[in-house]
């Protein structure tokens, strides 16, 4: 197999373990992997990156223009962070994203969110994948529910 094959398996295999965390911390399994979620009725484009050798800015402009071909304006991209699990990735949220997001949270509850590093170059948000799932799932705990009987 070629380098350049190897790492769109490794790609591939980071997007589908995201989605297996995502859909595993907000107990949906119909989630699927179209790189998208909803937040208070925001569809939010997720855009994966196992490999981080691409600037920060350039992985933004990825997700920019993905969300923008799937009509939706709010977009986040979660970055593989060596050594850590799936739910230590970082989630990269840039500021027009957090600014669409605040106007929808009429029950504040992006106040909850605590940034890893508050600003990174334009005033980007830095969180975990755990905290996304959270946020998400707004602030409730994540997993399947089990009281709910099937």
């Amino acid at each position: 197999m070629t380098r350049a094959t190897m790492r769109d398996i490794d790609e591939m295999d980071f997007n589908i373990q995201v989605w297996d965390y995502m859909n595993w911390a907000l107990g949906d399994r119909s989630l699927g992997f179209d790189r998208r979620l909803h937040w208070m009725g925001e569809p939010v484009n997720v855009t994966t990156f196992k490999n981080a050798d691409k600037p920060v800015s350039e992985m933004l402009d990825e997700a920019r223009t993905i969300a923008a071909d799937n009509d939706m304006r709010a977009y986040v991209a979660v970055q593989h962070v060596t050594g850590m699990n799936i739910s230590g990735s970082l989630v990269l949220i840039p500021p027009e994203t957090w600014t669409r997001l605040s106007q929808l949270d009429a029950n504040r509850e992006l106040d909850g969110i605590h940034f890893i590093q508050p600003a990174v170059g334009n005033g980007m948000g830095v969180v975990s994948l755990y905290q996304f799932a959270l946020l998400m799932n707004h602030l409730q705990p994540l997993g399947p529910d089990e009281s709910k009987e099937d």
